[in-house]
């Protein structure tokens, strides 16, 4: 039954992915510049529980995105974005042999503001939601738990532009995981994230 429902679940946040897309695909039509994201950094994943050997683990994580944005001030922009990220593996240790080995991910929809500093240089913050995914394994009874839930998130960056299409961009997002686990399942969380990400900005004219 728990397998069937995180089953369900991950069919749910393909659909509000399907959404999303189409809806920002929609938009776009009238927008001023498309692009499209990719990077690599690193997810620090923290976990709601207590007594642990450690409670934060980082792992290499990855992200792909694509947006739209449009001039709403003078040296501003403003648009959408859509994002998977894959966060990696975490594994956090309760005792030598007792262990919880976390796998997260999430699809995400957000506002993003960029503010043009120079020709080169520019500032930007962004703000949604994010339908956050663990794969929990409890690896003192093998144990497995999907587990999923919408969540906020925010984050900032910078962007360095070699042309008129192609960034680079380093940023820091926050995804705020679960404070506390489900009594009646402890394999049931999904932790908080703050994920540092270098990526490659390419923009469509």
């Amino acid at each position: 039954m728990m397998k069937q429902w995180g089953i369900v679940k991950k069919v749910i946040s393909s659909v509000c992915v399907g959404a999303a897309i189409f809806g920002l695909v929609s938009t776009s039509a009238n927008a001023e510049t498309l692009y499209f994201e990719g990077g690599l950094g690193s997810a620090v994943q923290t976990i709601p529980h207590t007594g642990f050997n450690n409670t934060t683990e980082s792992h290499v994580s990855s992200r792909i995105a694509v947006g739209y944005s449009q001039p709403i001030a003078m040296e501003m922009e403003g648009g959408l974005e859509v994002g998977y990220t894959n966060f990696g593996d975490a594994t956090f240790q309760y005792t030598n042999t007792d262990e919880y080995k976390v796998r997260g991910s999430s699809v995400d929809l957000a506002g993003k503001v960029y503010y043009r500093v120079d020709e080169l240089w520019s500032m930007f913050g962004k703000a949604g939601m994010a339908y956050m995914m663990s794969d929990v394994t409890d690896a003192s009874t093998n144990t497995k738990t999907d587990d999923g839930a919408f969540k906020p998130l925010v984050g900032v960056g910078v962007r360095y532009s070699l042309d008129e299409a192609l960034s680079l961009q380093a940023s820091v997002t926050h995804y705020f995981g679960d404070k506390s686990v489900n009594a009646d399942n402890t394999n049931e969380f999904v932790p908080v994230v703050d994920n540092f990400m270098f990526s490659i900005h390419y923009e469509f004219y």
